[in-house]
């Protein structure tokens, strides 16, 4: 018998794979925790790109779309998607056949505002757009010397930072957006190996966890560390860990802050792309670009034991308590 839940699950999952054949079970995700449940929030959104985030107020999701328009252009689009699945559309702009897209994407739930970039080289002037959560244009703020801007996130300290390559400058760092005259400062120069950066997270007490050829840490004082050296592609951090998401091989990870592991937490993806924990204890993930699932911890009820049953019922029974009698 095999005491371990995960080695269980992994175990039943090969067995699916044995008997149904990978291609059926493709894109159908399981979660290896005990505990975990998955669910698809909405699926065929067509060509997703790597913005999503969760608003804690309507508890909302926002993210950034491509589709095809008549002639030679594109269609940029910003959706709005609650937790039932309804899909609205709240921005949305031409593009031509260079094919940039809004991509990367950050919410502020304090002043409302939605910030996304184009995530594609060469990037535009101007470099990030700013509406409010209802799609509004608020402005576009300029580039300011960088080239290609990547993942987005907020901070605990309610900035904006990025991932960005500056002209000049060889390799991504994380850049930090000053809203008060639209700039953008470097705060960290290189972060890895120089490769490109996708996805940017922070933890409650400000450190940042950076995906692209490894799992990156940079602490509050600057310090970096790689805490796993595979490659990624999104990274959240939420339930006291850092989670990752490797793309094509459909897996999530959950990475422990200190360095000290992995382990699998998920698997059976089509691409797993950006995700973000959600301020509602659930993590939210862009599979192959096109849907979003959720997963959701549900701890199983707790039965009290037949033998403590017996116990109880033995001991009302020796002193005659009426409560018994009542049960």
């Amino acid at each position: 018998m095999v005491s371990n839940p995960r080695i269980a699950l992994r175990l039943a999952f090969s067995l699916l794979v044995f008997i149904f054949g990978s291609d059926s079970l493709l894109g159908q995700p399981i979660p290896l925790e005990p505990g975990w449940s998955v669910r698809l929030v909405a699926g065929d959104l067509g060509r997703l790109g790597g913005g999503l985030a969760y608003d804690p107020v309507s508890t909302d999701l926002f993210v950034t779309g491509l589709v095809e328009a008549p002639g030679p252009t594109y269609e940029n689009r910003v959706y709005r998607i609650t937790q039932s699945g309804v899909v609205t559309t709240i921005h949305s702009a031409l593009i031509f056949e260079d094919n940039r897209q809004f991509s990367y994407l950050a919410f502020d739930p304090v002043s409302r505002i939605i910030n996304f970039n184009p995530g594609q080289l060469p990037l535009p002037t101007p470099s990030m757009r700013r509406i409010d959560e209802f799609g509004n244009l608020i402005e576009d703020v300029p580039s300011g010397g960088y080239i290609l801007f990547t993942g987005m996130s907020f901070a605990p300290d309610g900035k904006l930072y990025l991932n960005g390559e500056r002209t000049g400058q060889f390799g991504f760092g994380i850049a930090r957006y000053n809203e008060e005259d639209d700039t953008f400062t470097t705060v960290h120069p290189v972060v890895g190996d120089g490769s490109m950066n996708s996805g940017l997270s922070f933890d409650p007490q400000g450190n940042a966890y950076v995906a692209g050829s490894g799992l990156f840490r940079v602490d509050t004082n600057g310090t970096i560390s790689e805490l796993s050296g595979f490659s990624y592609v999104g990274s959240t951090f939420g339930d006291g860990s850092a989670f990752a998401s490797d793309g094509g091989r459909g897996n999530l990870w959950r990475v422990a802050p200190d360095g000290s592991g992995r382990s699998q937490f998920a698997t059976g993806h089509m691409s797993a792309e950006e995700l973000v924990y959600g301020g509602n204890g659930r993590l939210y993930v862009i599979d192959r670009g096109q849907s979003i699932w959720e997963y959701a911890f549900i701890p199983e009820p707790t039965t009290p034991s037949m033998w403590i049953l017996f116990g109880v019922l033995v001991s009302c029974l020796r002193s005659g308590n009426s409560v018994c009698e009542a049960t």
